[in-house]
């Protein structure tokens, strides 16, 4: 697929299998595996290269602002940052990216943050275009300058630290008898108003889940690549912690035990899934899941089939009966917990575990996932952790292909298009589409065979 940078990849509108999916019987998994027959049904997309409200955008060759979507720009090598700034934040991440043996020629890609009508507020986020030691392109917004710069002059073992969901926002929702369709693995969920009866739960990886996985991973080999310390990999994919946050739709009455049993298993299989994709993509490094969770998982799923719902002050207790870092998170963060602050905290610990045994750690996600890291802080604070013990950064490297066509930034998690696009009458997947995006900008072979 020779496509000229700056150009509209898909485009389309998936109203239609919104309608449809209301309309389908429940059962009580649903999983959508085969393409939709014909243009008009679920999930179908039309793939054309015209720049009408695209979904999905090559961004690298534009300058300015990016078509489609809200407070992106794109800053060439001598140019301003977005609505005329200074390019002090530019310079400076590629000048530690350099560091690191990323080189790039001073452009990148900025989000701008802030509300609109306070101009002289507002705050953006740099992306800077580098190429790695391997020779991939890649667009890094690098966090915590200082902390990156002490993590590159100290020889300490380096820890880095990557996660992705599972499914996206609409791959994995919940049904009720009416019709209404809420999402499932949120961390702070809104619960909906009926029982639901049905889980739709998407059979094929989802874009977001194949996008990423590719470019963490590819991220995380070169940063391994190109260090002699010691480096380890953890591989942050939820399994028992997304268990966790169905509990509170079981503890309203909103979700059956035996739904919740037939929920746990697919989590369980989709975890395995979504490790293996990501591991694929650094095979030079070696990664372990730490699963601290995992001995939770049967005496609550036995719990729940009894109809007895565990509080989250009770798996707080256990945790610290078993494990010494959540035993002093239990000391030192008392009461008031609930499942959205226990899993929040989970996902900390991958941060702060390393630190207390001697490990600087890296941060190696899409830039959602920031709240993580400041949530990380947070907790090593409480935990006593102070300047001179082994610091934490995050390199967050932005995707090439953007889904435009909506307000504000932004995200293959929230904004799903499915697994199937229409193209000269075959179907193709969304995500071989995205990831020969990738391979444009990768040395070598280009991703399989694309339309």
């Amino acid at each position: 697929m020779n496509r000229p940078v700056g150009t509209a990849v898909l485009a389309g509108a998936g109203a239609a299998g919104r309608d449809a999916a209301k309309t389908q019987p429940h059962n009580p998994v649903r999983r959508n595996v085969k393409p939709p027959a014909a243009s008009g049904e679920a999930g179908v997309f039309t793939v054309r290269p015209g720049p009408v409200m695209p979904r999905l955008l090559l961004h690298r060759g534009i300058t300015g602002p990016v078509p489609g979507t809200s407070d992106v720009y794109v800053v060439p090598p001598s140019g301003r940052a977005p609505t005329n700034r200074r390019r002090l934040g530019i310079d400076r991440a590629a000048r530690e990216l350099a560091a690191w043996h990323f080189d790039g020629d001073g452009s990148s890609i900025c989000e701008m943050h802030g509300p609109v009508r306070a101009e002289q507020h507002r705050t953006y986020s740099p992306f800077a275009y580098v190429r790695s030691p391997a020779g991939d392109e890649m667009a890094i917004q690098p966090s915590r300058l200082k902390d990156l710069a002490r993590i590159r002059a100290d020889a300490a073992p380096l820890e880095l630290v990557t996660g992705v969901c599972l499914w996206s926002r609409t791959g994995a929702v919940g049904i009720s008898e009416n019709g209404t369709r809420q999402p499932l693995l949120q961390p702070e969920p809104v619960l909906p108003r009926t029982p639901v009866v049905t889980l739709d739960l998407a059979e094929e990886h989802t874009v977001y889940e194949e996008e990423s996985a590719y470019r963490l991973g590819r991220l995380a080999q070169a940063v391994a690549a190109q260090t002699r310390r010691p480096v380890g990999w953890t591989t942050q994919v939820p399994r028992v912690d997304d268990q966790l946050l169905l509990l509170p739709w079981v503890q309203a009455g909103l979700m059956d035990p035996a739904l919740f049993e037939e929920a746990c298993e697919a989590i369980n299989e989709r975890a395995v899934r979504v490790r293996r994709l990501l591991r694929r993509h650094a095979t030079a490094v070696a990664g372990r899941d730490p699963d601290a969770l995992a001995f939770l998982e049967e005496p609550v799923r036995a719990r729940v089939a009894r109809g007895d719902v565990p509080a989250a002050d009770e798996v707080v207790a256990d945790l610290a009966a078993t494990d010494p870092l959540w035993r002093r998170v239990a000391r030192n963060c008392p009461g008031g917990w609930d499942y959205t602050s226990l899993v929040r905290t989970v996902w900390a610990t991958a941060f702060v575990r390393p630190r207390l045994q001697g490990r600087h750690c890296i941060q190696v996600e899409n830039h959602r996932e920031r709240k993580t890291l400041v949530g990380a802080d947070r907790l090593a604070e409480a935990l006593g952790i102070g300047p001179t013990d082994p610091a934490q950064a995050a390199l967050y490297p932005y995707p090439w292909v953007l889904t435009a066509g909506h307000p504000g930034r932004p995200d293959l998690h929230a904004r799903d298009l499915g697994p199937h696009a229409l193209y000269e009458g075959r179907h193709v997947r969304i995500a071989d589409v995205v990831l020969d995006a990738h391979q444009l900008h990768r040395p070598g072979q280009r991703h399989g065979a694309q339309p």
